[in-house]
């Protein structure tokens, strides 16, 4: 995963700071924890499901998918079973449940501030 998220990323057209942070959060919160049930896949999904929304709405949409998140990974830690509304605990469950937005053709600045909110509620989920 790590090679692919690298490989990935430094082929973007995407501003030297967003590469650093999505990569660092990558290396640091999820993959030296050996965990995998953050992806790369996730993170976009998840900018997808912002990009919905009008920008001061993100921030409190993006926690309130993070709560979700970790409301059906309780629940499926305590049950064995997914959650009947949000599924297995991944942020890909959650997401698919709500709806995307279309996918951006480019990297505007509105669709970099939604990764930025992603990362900082992943981020702070991960500590």
């Amino acid at each position: 995963v790590w090679p692919m998220a690298q490989l990935v990323f430094m082929k973007c057209a995407l501003p030297k700071f967003l590469i650093a942070s999505v990569l660092g959060c990558l290396r640091d919160k999820l993959l030296v924890n050996n965990t995998a049930k953050t992806t790369l896949a996730d993170l976009i999904l998840g900018v997808r499901y912002l990009l919905k929304f009008s920008k001061g709405e993100r921030t409190i949409r993006s926690q309130a998918l993070f709560a979700q998140t970790k409301e059906a990974a309780t629940y499926l830690k305590k049950t064995g079973s997914a959650h009947p509304l949000y599924g297995d605990g991944t942020l890909t469950a959650v997401v698919l449940r709500h709806g995307l937005g279309a996918m951006p053709l480019d990297m505007t600045q509105d669709v970099l501030d939604a990764f930025q909110i992603v990362l900082g509620d992943l981020s702070h989920q991960q500590e």
